[in-house]
């Protein structure tokens, strides 16, 4: 079952969750959307109420933190990515943190053929196992990364402040959650005033493209894909996803950035508006 997502955080309304739950629900999966925690404290107090797991999909939270705790440092099921675009890269893989030891040890064996090596030299396997193991290189790559972290994340929240003095109030973009202390802000993603301009979100790509400047959309309503469709989601099911997902715009953000070009990509979004205003 899919529950709407709460307007400003954009992250799943935990006011919504109850009712989602039926008696096939084992387990709650949050999204941590564009690195801004779900609240773990409502989450999971639901979880121990309702008798069920939590696997956090905090595959853009690395770095972020919720009660001063960083996120994979509590929890029941912690799923984290290393993709070339994540705040740290690996170049490709990701993590399952887990905290309990029966587990640990099962999910050791399920992540290369389900194998265990005994003293002697010898192999057992006692459960069908896949291969999900990151290769040495990539390991090291993400053990240099994650020295970086900090540096990293205390660079995006910078960055991302900027967008907040210097996109124009005037423009109508909705802006995302104003949060510098649990987010790590993975992405920062507006939401266009489409209804009041003359070009499609497509077309407002390719005027920034023409700009020199790239975007992104992360990501369109889950349940109008074709696949969810064919399970009987319809348009209207979840309005505030929805709406999200057709006007959201990832702009550019990554550490590397100065703080000049944040200026002009405030500087494009606002004469693009300004230009195709209806």
């Amino acid at each position: 079952m899919f529950v709407d997502v709460d307007a400003r955080t954009r992250n799943i309304d935990l006011e919504r969750v109850d009712a989602a739950i039926t008696t096939k629900t084992r387990a709650l999966l949050p999204v941590d959307m564009a690195g801004l925690p779900v609240d773990r404290y409502r989450l999971y107090e639901i979880a121990r109420r309702r008798s069920l797991r939590v696997i956090e999909d905090a595959a853009q939270s690395m770095g972020a933190s919720w009660g001063g705790r960083r996120i994979g440092s509590f929890g029941d099921l912690v799923a984290v990515s290393f993709h070339a675009n994540k705040n740290i890269t690996t170049g490709e893989g990701g993590c399952l943190v887990l905290t309990d030891a029966a587990e640990t040890d099962l999910c050791t064996r399920l992540r290369l053929q389900g194998v265990v090596r005994l003293p002697d030299g010898g192999q057992e396997v006692e459960v069908a196992g896949g291969k999900h193991n990151l290769t040495d290189i990539a390991a090291r790559i993400g053990l240099g990364q994650m020295k970086q972290l900090d540096a990293f994340t205390a660079r995006r929240r910078l960055l991302a402040r900027r967008y907040y003095q210097r996109l124009d109030p005037e423009t109508g973009c909705e802006l995302p959650q104003e949060d510098f202390t649990n987010c790590n802000w993975h992405m920062f993603q507006v939401l266009l005033p489409l209804d009041r301009l003359r070009l499609t979100r497509g077309g407002f790509i390719q005027a920034l493209h023409q700009r020199g400047i790239g975007s992104g959309v992360h990501y369109p309503a889950m349940h109008l894909l074709g696949l969810y469709r064919k399970l009987g989601y319809n348009p209207g099911d979840f309005p505030q996803a929805e709406h999200i997902g057709s006007t959201t715009l990832t702009l550019p953000l990554f550490p590397g950035m100065a703080d000049s070009d944040v200026d002009r990509v405030c500087a494009a979004v606002t004469e693009i508006i300004r230009e195709n205003r209806k």
